[in-house]
Order: C-alpha cells, then sequence, then structure tokens
C-alpha cells in the first residue's frame, strides 16, 4: 500500500461521521435503484415466460351468441395462427360462514382441460372429468382468500340456476393475473372469484349449446394484430359482436403494463434524486478538505508528486465513499426486493416469481454511484491540484464581497445585518445556492410523493360518495318532479 493510500484511509478515519452520512445517502439511492430494477427484471421476464409456456392469446373478441360451425371459417381468416371460444357466464357464489355478496365468471373448460389458449397452471388439485358436470376449478386468488381446497362443496347460481359444486383444483391464469372485479379499482379476492367448468353443463345452463359468446386469437408471426381484430369485428357483427380488442387493452395486461411504467420511472427518478445529493455532499466535503490541505498538496508537487497523481488521490478517496455506499445498497436493495416480490405475489396471482440481482442491475447501481461520485469532485479536485507549489503554500485570500442587487437599488438600509450577510454570500456563489435549493426542492418531493397516493384515494372517495352521487339524487328528484 502506499503513501498515498494509507493517507486515504486515515482522512477516511478522522472524518467518518460526513463518510457515513454520504454513504447512507449512496445507498439509499443504490437500493433504490436495485429495488425497482431487480423487481422490474423479474416481473419483465416472468411475464414473458408465462405468455409463452401458457400460450396468452394476442386478440380478445365477444359477443352475445355465436354457432360454433364459424369458427373454421375464422382460423382461415389471414393472420390467425389459433383460435380458442369458450362460454362464459356470470355467476353468484355463496359461501358457509361468508354473509357478503360474491360474484364470479364461469368459463368453460374443453375435455381435459387443455386449452389451445390462454392455458390454466394447476396449482392444486386436477382438472374436472368428462361427464362430471358439478365439478370445477377455482381462481386461486379466491381460493387463498376464502382457503378453500380440493374437495370443498361450494354454491353457485349460474343463469337463474341454483348448483352445488364439487371444488377440483385450484389454478392460475395469464389471462387473470391480476383479477379485478368489473368495475371495481382493486381487487378483491374475497368477493370476486373466477370458476373453470367443463363445457358441456356451463353451455346447457347459459342455454350455449354448440355455441360461443367469447374468443381469444393467437396471431400469426409478422401479421399485425390490428388486423386480425378488424376482420373478427366484421366476423361477429352478424351474431352480435362486442368489439374486439388487442392484448395491450386486456384488463389484466393492460394493469400489469402500467406497473411496469412506474416502476420504470421509479428506477430513474428516486435514485437520480439521491445520487445528486451525494454529488453534492461530496464536492462539499472534498472542496472543503482541500483547502485546508492545500499546503499539503504543495508539499507533494514540492516532491515530485505530478498533478494527475494527487486528482487520483482525491478521487480515490470519493470512489472509496460511494463503493462503500454502493455495497451496501446491493445488499440493502435485494432485500427490499425479495419483500417487494411478496407483496407482487399478493396482488398479482403469478404462478412464480422469481427475484434475483441480475449482474447488469448490480453493475449499473455501482456505474451510477462512481459517476455521482465523479461529477461531484472531479472539477473541484483538478482545480486545486493545477495550484503552483509557491501558490498553493499561501493562504486563501479572503472572499471579495459587494453590496447585492437590492442595496444598489437603494433597499439596503430596511434590511439588518445578518440578512445582508445571508444575500450577499448567495450572490456570490449562486450555482451553490441554487444546489441546495434544488436539494431542499427535491426532499421535498419525495415527502409529497410518498403521502400523494393516500390523498389521491381520499379525494377519489370524497368526490365519488359526495359530489357524485349527491348529483345523481338531484337528477332523480328532477326527473321525477317534471
Amino acid at each position: 500500500m502506499g503513501v498515498l493510500d494509507r493517507k486515504i484511509f486515515r482522512e477516511i478515519l478522522a472524518m467518518k461521521g460526513q463518510v457515513l452520512a454520504i454513504a447512507a445517502v449512496v445507498t439509499a439511492g443504490t437500493a433504490t435503484y436495485v429495488l425497482s430494477s431487480s423487481t422490474l427484471d423479474a416481473l419483465t421476464r416472468t411475464q414473458a415466460r408465462l405468455y409463452r409456456e401458457y400460450r396468452f392469446a394476442d386478440v380478445f373478441a365477444a359477443c352475445k351468441r355465436a354457432p360454433r360451425q364459424i369458427l373454421g371459417r375464422i382460423s382461415g381468416l389471414p393472420g390467425v395462427q389459433s383460435v380458442e371460444a369458450r362460454v362464459a357466464a356470470p355467476a353468484n357464489v355463496v359461501l358457509e360462514g361468508f354473509p357478503e355478496p360474491i360474484t364470479a365468471v364461469a368459463v368453460s373448460l374443453p375435455p381435459g382441460g387443455k386449452l389451445a389458449l390462454n392455458g390454466l397452471w394447476l396449482r392444486r388439485g386436477r382438472f374436472p372429468e368428462p361427464g362430471h358436470d358439478a365439478e370445477v376449478v377455482l381462481s386461486d386468488g379466491f381460493a387463498t382468500a376464502h382457503k378453500l381446497r380440493p374437495g370443498t362443496v361450494i354454491t353457485a347460481t349460474i343463469f337463474g340456476r341454483r348448483q352445488v359444486l364439487d371444488v377440483v383444483g385450484v389454478a392460475s391464469s395469464p389471462e387473470f393475473i391480476y383479477q379485478l372485479q368489473p368495475g371495481a379499482i382493486v381487487p378483491d379476492f374475497k368477493t370476486y372469484a373466477i370458476l373453470w367448468m367443463n363445457q358441456e353443463p356451463l353451455e346447457a345452463a347459459f342455454n350455449m349449446k354448440e355455441a360461443f359468446n367469447q374468443m381469444s386469437v393467437r396471431v400469426e408471426r409478422g401479421a399485425r394484430a390490428e388486423d386480425v381484430a378488424d376482420r373478427l369485428d366484421i366476423a361477429l357483427e352478424p351474431y352480435g359482436g362486442l368489439g374486439a380488442h388487442l392484448r395491450k387493452d386486456q384488463i389484466s395486461h393492460r394493469y400489469l403494463s402500467e406497473e411496469f411504467k412506474q416502476l420504470t420511472q421509479m428506477s430513474t427518478v428516486f435514485p437520480m434524486i439521491f445520487l445528486a445529493v451525494a454529488a453534492f455532499l461530496l464536492n462539499v466535503v472534498i472542496t472543503r478538505l482541500m483547502a485546508t490541505q492545500r499546503t499539503q498538496i504543495a508539499i507533494l508537487k514540492a516532491f515530485g508528486y505530478t498533478t494527475p497523481t494527487i486528482v487520483v488521490h482525491y478521487l480515490k478517496l470519493a470512489i472509496c465513499i460511494a463503493v462503500t455506499g454502493a455495497v451496501a445498497g446491493l445488499g440493502l436493495g435485494t432485500w427490499m426486493g425479495r419483500g417487494m416480490t411478496s407483496l407482487y405475489m399478493e396482488v398479482y396471482k403469478f404462478p412464480y416469481l422469481d427475484f434475483a440481482l441480475r449482474p447488469h442491475v448490480a453493475a449499473g447501481a455501482i456505474a451510477l454511484s462512481l459517476v455521482a461520485a465523479a461529477i461531484g469532485t472531479t472539477w473541484s479536485v483538478i482545480k486545486a491540484a493545477a495550484e503552483p507549489p509557491a501558490v498553493a503554500m499561501q493562504a486563501l485570500p479572503p472572499g471579495r464581497y459587494r453590496p447585492t442587487i437590492l442595496e444598489r437599488l437603494g433597499l439596503g438600509g430596511s434590511l439588518s445585518q445578518p440578512t445582508r450577510m445571508i444575500l450577499r454570500n448567495i450572490e456570490r456563489r449562486p450555482l451553490k445556492a441554487l444546489a441546495s435549493i434544488v436539494g431542499v426542492a427535491f426532499s421535498g418531493a419525495i415527502l409529497v410523493m410518498g403521502g400523494f397516493w393516500s390523498d389521491a384515494v381520499d379525494y377519489m372517495v370524497t368526490f365519488q360518495f359526495r359530489h357524485c352521487a349527491t348529483g345523481h339524487i338531484l337528477d332523480t328528484l328532477a326527473w321525477i318532479l317534471a
């Protein structure tokens, strides 16, 4: 270890309080980056794998009632690779000991549960056997919320017909990763369920014998999904077509996409705020350190140390602080990422979600911390180290102050002496003052963003139940009186 390297460790020990404070800021920025980037990476990789393995459709269409005879014609449409038609019917479920109403959607399954598109990942149990009309598979979120397992008996009303159903399995589907009840804002797994059951009994219960009312389509490679959707609208128009939509507009996929956008913004904005503050603090500390060590720098240069060597020496000091914070941030971010992954598994019903700290995420976090250290210290170090030894041996000349703009305008008499000193310091170093203002603004922005969601939800609830509900009541009264 060289002389200058030993000097670095001695200086770190001498100002350990400042070093720990700056390293803590770097740790927060790095941990936020690792948390959001690793979680986003895990979600996107899991989504892509799930969509590929369980054949998530590209286009979805619905109609009132269409005969299955037209499936051959639809399969022959340009751009269509495969088609899956099914019956979907609204249902009500009654659970013993649970007083609240439960709504559900009953979805038909082909024999053996072998779906061409939007396949099911069976978590527990089995698929309904052919000829067993009362067997159903429950969605994982609903089964977990009520602690239902294969062998449980539930009661459901489908198209006005009350049935006793045997739960034989629990499954997840790429179509219902985000299992949201129509008209709801957030999922409620206790009051909304998906029931998969054999095709024949559901067709009979919903008066859909040899017919369907929902369709999923996989598009051929190179074909435009928009064109396929237009052709489906034309084909289903005689049968009460309700409009085809693309995967990007499918509810579950759309919510996931918006969540990915939020994580992307989180991995960009928050780390930049923390690392910008760390760069500012490093600039202040290194600038003051070099101001107090001007004589030492001059002696080092007199003994033959070159300016680049001295610049590298002080940059090493800043890099040691940044790397210490970055390494701690990698560990903290990984720990928080695993916790956030478990939270996502509770809301988004992925069959699996593997979280791992990928090498490119770790490298990016360390690179960002090094860039922050370089930005905060390079210019100050180069400026101080470039002074000739004879100049550096002398004490710094006192700062030059002059009357502020307000004083030159004749308003100085209304200002107190401390106020004039503050204004003169701000005007003398406007960039540092601006950096301090921006730092305080960023810290305030973090606090505001932390409490934003609570205020937003409160506002939406208040607006919905006070203003909208009151307006609807007044409109109803006006209609009755008219």
